[in-house]
């Protein structure tokens, strides 16, 4: 294929293919965690079907306007009005769309409407949100419809020429469906832009099955693990109304059950019968590519390679929503942002801080929202600090050398609280920095921005059966929980209450995660043990490797006895930094081995600069990798 974007990475470029030539028969799925590069695919994938197939035309849904908006602008960067249109609902507010984007849509009395049919027809792209697909329902330009036409027009035709009529219509209109964002969309929405491109279930003349082959291909890209479609109505919920088609197909065994699924390959790895997918160590401990055999039959494809996020950043959602199988390519200035020597991080290289606080919350509109006080102060001294605007002696001080090197517009601070979120606003617009990006986590889905900071507000866990009740809040809402720690690129910071948040088992596993890489200050944490490798991911594995090979590296006549797997070096405790109760290496069994001198190599650096003051290490695949690396016998 001659690859309109040439940054494509290799899945990518398989998913292009597959929706190009693949015959499936069943809808294509494309699985696309944060910054994986879900709609880049979907764009490439329109042209490449435009410039193979030229004939055909294809239906291309987002569920929502904003989704529809921007695959709309990223098509028209190449294509004409003549082949491109952006259909909007006659309901949606002129100014609501761009004003370099409405040369591609039409509009009559000042309001949006459908052109006349022959324009509409000729269309090579139509682009619409799937409930706006609708619109082209009511005006009968269904793949259906056009087919029936289609046939009492030849008939009347070959019967006055006395030539009997093909058995089947020469070709369905819409031969492409492609929907992005698709787990954000109810079922029923989704159902919409099927209904416009699915064929008469029989042919109309015959009353035979359309051939396979003529059935449009239907390709459906989104994350499961994310916010899916909003239901106000607990039966509903109850009911899994809440659960997107794109989800539910996920689980077909077809899918599910496939070599090539996330599971499949984290089991693959864990035995030890191939890398990860796409990944193979060297020796050196970077990752080179590899892929798998997977042609453009399977009917899926996982997006792996997540180019927004810093992997410190990455290795928790990786573990517990992506069968660990994420993989860092972030930009070499966000993986070596300045951010990263900030002093308030505990740990060098490691962007990511849990900020406890234990400050009660308060409510407005008799317990419909809520607030925190305590945490509004504890954001405001974060921001101020970030952006050198804090005394020398405030906690999150920025020095001198580190300054102007973030702007307010960079930072994003998340809440699932509407009260939160307006006096965490009114706060920062008092303090002129009303460019910071404030909003709750559905507004967010989707945004990135360099710095995130995450309130939780919740300090009472009385409150936590009716958030359950009502569907809010960030405590056992997995995919709210994922979708806000996965939307900063250089770091991340959560403020909230450690011993409320610990009753929920995800936002447990962050505090261990926080307490075991030496990211949390706050009050002492009850019942967090910081030797706990419970959700410990492969990026966690790779980066306490990396950190552990250079300071074996610049540290003269190490010993190997520090790289022991079992071995928990643990840093050195100071005030506001939650302990593990006193635990060390050698009261949780860690074994020695004969110390055997390391001496770094001719040209390694013998410096001190390595902050890093302790790391765990554990399992077998990083046993394996210290024997790769170091020839160890372990």
């Amino acid at each position: 294929m001659d690859w309109m974007d040439s940054q494509l990475n290799d899945e990518q470029k398989l998913a292009v293919k597959s929706i190009v030539h693949g015959k499936h028969g069943i809808p294509y799925l494309i699985s696309g965690p944060p910054g994986t590069g879900k709609t880049k695919t979907i764009v490439e994938a329109i042209f490449q079907i435009l410039e193979h197939h030229p004939t055909t035309h294809i239906l291309v849904c987002g569920a929502s306007n904003s989704s529809a908006d921007t695959l709309a602008t990223r098509l028209s960067r190449k294509l004409g009005s003549h082949a491109l249109f952006r259909l909007n609902d006659p309901s949606r507010p002129m100014n609501e769309v761009r004003i370099g984007l409405q040369p591609w849509c039409h509009h009559e009395n000042g309001l949006w409407a459908l052109p006349p049919i022959k324009d509409l027809l000729s269309k090579s792209v139509i682009v619409t949100s799937c409930v706006d697909a609708s619109l082209l329902f009511s005006a009968r330009c269904t793949n259906a419809a056009l087919s029936i036409l289609e046939d009492h027009f030849t008939s009347h035709l070959h019967s006055n020429a006395h030539t009997p009529p093909p058995p089947f219509p020469t070709r369905q209109h819409f031969g492409f469906l492609l929907i992005d964002e698709a787990a954000q969309a109810s079922e029923m929405e989704l159902c919409i832009p099927l209904s416009v491109v699915a064929p008469a279930p029989t042919f109309y003349r015959t009353g035979q099955p359309i051939p396979a082959a003529d059935l449009p291909h239907v390709t459906i890209c989104g994350d499961t693990k994310q916010l899916g479609p909003r239901i106000e109505s607990a039966d509903c919920r109850n009911h899994d109304m809440d659960v997107s088609l794109l989800e539910r197909l996920f689980e077909r065994d077809v899918y599910k059950n496939s070599p090539f699924s996330r599971k499949a390959m984290r089991m693959q790895r864990l035995a030890k019968q191939q890398p990860v997918i796409g990944h193979k160590r060297r020796k050196n401990g970077t990752v080179e590519e590899r892929h798998p055999v997977q042609g453009i039959s399977t009917p899926f494809c996982n997006l792996t390679k997540n180019y927004r996020s810093h992997p410190a950043i990455l290795m928790l959602p990786s573990t517990l929503f992506y069968e660990d199988t994420l993989v860092a390519y972030a930009a070499p200035e966000v993986q070596n942002s300045p951010l990263r020597g900030w002093p308030a991080l505990r740990t060098s290289d490691f962007p990511f801080l849990f900020v406890g606080k234990t400050t009660p919350e308060e409510w407005t509109d008799q317990r419909l929202s809520y607030y925190n006080s305590g945490e509004i102060g504890e954001i405001i001294s974060i921001v101020t600090g970030l952006l050198g605007k804090s005394e020398p002696t405030a906690p999150y001080f920025l020095p001198a050398e580190m300054r102007g090197k973030l702007l307010a517009s960079e930072i994003s601070v998340i809440s699932p609280f509407r009260e939160q979120v307006w006096r965490v606003r009114q706060a920062l617009r008092t303090l002129g920095l009303a460019a910071v990006d404030v909003g709750d986590v559905e507004s967010l889905q989707g945004a990135e921005n360099r710095v995130v900071i995450v309130s939780t507000v919740r300090s009472s866990s009385r409150f936590l059966a009716e958030d359950q009740r009502m569907n809010r809040g960030v405590i056992f809402e997995a995919k709210r929980f994922n979708v806000a720690l996965t939307r900063a690129k250089e770091l991340l910071i959560v403020v909230g209450n450690a011993d409320v948040l610990r009753v929920d088992p995800w936002w447990k596993l962050l505090l261990t995660f926080a307490m075991r890489n030496n990211a949390y200050i706050g009050p002492p944490i009850t019942s967090i043990d910081r030797a706990s490798v419970d959700a410990f991911s492969r990026l966690e594995e790779e980066w306490n490797l990396k950190h552990a090979t250079d300071k074996v590296k610049k540290t003269p006549h190490q010993s190997k006895a520090t790289l022991r797997p079992e071995v928990v070096s643990y840093p050195s405790s100071s005030a506001g930094t939650a302990t593990a109760g006193g635990s060390t290496p050698e009261s949780l069994g860690a074994q020695t081995i004969a110390d055997e001198e390391y001496m770094p190599g001719e040209g390694e650096d013998d410096d001190e600069g390595d902050t890093t003051q302790g790391f765990v290490i554990a399992g077998s695949l990083v046993r394996e990798a210290l024997q790769e690396d170091f020839d160890f016998d372990i």
